[in-house]
């Protein structure tokens, strides 16, 4: 739920989320501080127009200024936790309210990414344990799935495109070598 409320001081329209009931807070505008009130209660009477902000704590944009509302079609969509609105996944800044949104918990609900150990794996595929190695390559390419269907979380994508590559490079280094010892084993055995 989202508080609407206007500054004591300069009467600027202040948008924020309903859990900074009580807190204190400045007005982004003139810095005049204040407690946000509790929801539907508002402090002053006197309302303003809304103003553009540029602070994470509070939005002063209106509604009707925002990019369109309608989703894109096959990205996963989330409310803002500032002013309700659907936002892309994973999306910084909220283009309705702007609200800064990077490094807050927005991954609710997607299975964590197993990119360090799947590039323990393929490391330890190359000192002599190479089925390690097979291992890292399946797994890393059911997360790179999972990660495309919006079902792991998609921050460990490098680190796991990175364990696949180390894995199929060292499994192809391994067959080109095993492929070499034969040859040379059935070259030494024919000439010898």
């Amino acid at each position: 739920m989202v508080i609407e409320f206007n500054c004591p001081d300069c009467g600027r329209l202040l948008r924020t989320t309903d859990d900074k009931a009580g807190l204190s807070a400045s007005c982004p505008d003139c810095a005049a501080p204040m407690v946000v009130p509790p929801p539907g209660g508002d402090a002053w009477e006197e309302p303003a127009p809304a103003v553009e902000s540029q602070t994470e704590e509070f939005s002063t944009s209106s509604r009707s200024t925002g990019p369109s509302r309608e989703p894109n079609q096959g990205t996963t969509t989330r409310p803002c936790p500032m002013c309700g609105e659907e936002v892309r996944q994973w999306t910084p800044q909220c283009p309705w309210c702007g609200e800064q949104l990077a490094g807050k918990a927005t991954r609710g609900g997607l299975k964590p990414h197993r990119g360090g150990l799947l590039l323990v794996l393929s490391i330890f595929g190359w000192m002599g344990c190479f089925p390690l190695s097979i291992a890292a390559w399946v797994m890393a390419n059911e997360d790179l799935g999972e990660m495309r269907s919006g079902r792991m979380d998609p921050s460990g994508e490098p680190i796991t495109r990175a364990a696949r590559g180390i894995a199929v490079l060292f499994l192809t280094l391994l067959c080109f070598a095993m492929l070499g010892i034969c040859l040379l084993s059935s070259l030494a055995a024919f000439l010898g």
